[in-house]
Parts: C-alpha cells; sequence; structure tokens
C-alpha cells in the first residue's frame, strides 16, 4: 500500500535509456526467437538495463497491479483487473507441427491426423487450451501422446517422435527450422485468438515503461509479421 501511495503522490522520474541500469520484468510464454530479438532491441538503447523474463502464472495480473511486473502478454478473451490498462495486438495465427518426414505430411487430412497422438503445452493460465476446445466443437476429438510445460521443448519431442502438435506461430520462432519440421495447416485451431499486452495503470505515464511498452511492441510487431510469413509459405495444405 505504501509503495502505492508512493507512486501515486511523487512526480514521474526521468529515464535515459543510455544510463539506466533499470531492472524491467516481463511475463509471457517462452518465445526463445523474440525473447531474444527483445533483448537485443533493449540492449542496443540501454546497455546497462536488465531484462528478466518471467513465466506465465495464474497471479500475473495481480503482481502487475502491484508493481512487480512492468508487461504482461495475455492471451484469449481474459478478464483484466481494475487497475490494468492493455493494447490490443494482432490476433495469433496457429499452425500444426510434425518432424520432417512424418508419414502425415505425405497426405494431410483431417482423416489422417486422426491416426496420431498430439503433443500438448500444459499453461496455468488456462482452463484448457483454445486447440482443444476448437476440436471440441468442430466434433474433432483428438488424442493426447505426451505433454510438456514449457513451448521451448516443443521442437525437440517433435522430432524424436510421431507426435502432432498446434501451437501460435509466436512461440515457434526459429524452432521449427532448428529441429527441421513440417509445417502444416491446422485441423482445428481458433481464428482471430485475442493477443493484448497489460500493464498497471499506475505506470502508464511512467517514463521508463512507455519507453519499455514503445521498444517490447515494435518488436513483437516486426516478429509475428516475419514468422506468420515464413509459417504461410511452408505449410503444407490440409486436404478435406
Amino acid at each position: 500500500v505504501l509503495r502505492s501511495l508512493r507512486r501515486a503522490l511523487e512526480p514521474p522520474e526521468p529515464f535515459d535509456p543510455a544510463s539506466s541500469d533499470r531492472v524491467f520484468r516481463i511475463a509471457l510464454h517462452s518465445s526463445p526467437a523474440f525473447m531474444a530479438e527483445t533483448t537485443a532491441a533493449i540492449s542496443a538503447l540501454a546497455p546497462n538495463v536488465m531484462i528478466e523474463w518471467v513465466r506465465i502464472r495464474a497471479g500475473n495480473q495481480n503482481d502487475l497491479a502491484d508493481g512487480l511486473l512492468d508487461l504482461l502478454h495475455v492471451g484469449g478473451p481474459a478478464h483484466l483487473m481494475d487497475g490494468i490498462e492493455a493494447v490490443d495486438l494482432e490476433p495469433v495465427t496457429f499452425f500444426s507441427f510434425a518432424r520432417q518426414d512424418h508419414p502425415a505430411a505425405k497426405n494431410w487430412s483431417p482423416a489422417t491426423a486422426d491416426r496420431y497422438r498430439y503433443l500438448q503445452v500444459a499453461v496455468e493460465d488456462t482452463g484448457g487450451t483454445p486447440i482443444e476446445k476448437e476440436h471440441r466443437l468442430l466434433n474433432r476429438p483428438r488424442t493426447l501422446g505426451g505433454k510438456v510445460q514449457d513451448f521451448s521443448l516443443v521442437g525437440a519431442v517433435l522430432a524424436k517422435t510421431d507426435f502432432i502438435s498446434t501451437q501460435p506461430s509466436f512461440v515457434m520462432g526459429d524452432m521449427w527450422r532448428l529441429y527441421g519440421l513440417a509445417v502444416l495447416q491446422p485441423v482445428a485451431a481458433p481464428k482471430d485468438f485475442p493477443m493484448r499486452f497489460a500493464w498497471s495503470a499506475r505506470t502508464a505515464s511512467d517514463p521508463a515503461n512507455s519507453w519499455l511498452r514503445e521498444i517490447v511492441f515494435a518488436a513483437y510487431e516486426k516478429h509475428q509479421a516475419g514468422i506468420n510469413r515464413q509459417l504461410q509459405d511452408a505449410a503444407i495444405a490440409l486436404n478435406e
């Protein structure tokens, strides 16, 4: 409470990226390519600033409101608490992935996909993945063959198994190339899945946070446009 009162009463401190040694904390699902690109962009302008990438968890909005986070990547139609501001991002695009020589890639169709099991990322902030919901909606049940706790593990597991996995383009970054994965048009995936960056209203006019948001938003837009274009060009069409 005292920290919040101090923030409200004190004038915003000036921010000089070149000399600042501030610590910024950003919560989002693991996306190594985006994290690397954004860290590099920030470090080029603010060499002494520290970026801490924080795991997504159920209490992130409370952390944001309490000033323990500077930015939160929010997926889906999640309700935002009072005192939190947000900007809408481009909706997420989903693709399916499998090892490059996967038999399903030779004749990719719902019937073919039905013969294989799926790999799922178990995330804490949802009551069921949007992929599961879409499969139920389209009456295309899928069988899970494995679960991992982080998006960064998807490529390594797919490369060694016959699993298929449907993931947002954002988290796959360079991973699909690193592990030589085939890109497939999804059998079932949400369209126009909402995505936002959120921050505390208390820091809305803070010069340091305003600077951070500008850098991160530009890096995100560039990353999304690039990976979506690459995956769309590489994707094997679904034969209905």
